[in-house]
């Protein structure tokens, strides 16, 4: 289960690079699901490394707020679009 948790985790976050949304950071959350699995921990300490972090390593909060809020308005803009058009 949490395999599978993970894996779709970061299947998603992948498919959320190029769309509106916080993408990297769901893609670090799906491999820290995974972290018993050698390459996911290798990719984990990748994906940390282009995350913005603060002296103590962790993400700011100011970072993640950014980020929620951007995937908000990207899906609020998309769907005011689909159902304006």
């Amino acid at each position: 289960l949490r395999m599978t948790a993970g894996t779709l985790v970061t299947i998603l976050g992948v498919i959320m690079m190029p769309l509106p949304g916080p993408g990297l950071l769901i893609v670090a959350i799906g491999l820290g699901i995974l972290r018993d699995v050698a390459w996911a921990d290798r990719l984990l300490q990748i994906v940390r490394k282009r995350l913005p972090s603060d002296s103590d390593g962790r993400l700011p909060r100011s970072s993640i707020v950014t980020m929620v809020v951007m995937a908000l308005a990207g899906i609020t803009f998309s769907v005011w679009f689909t159902l304006v058009r």
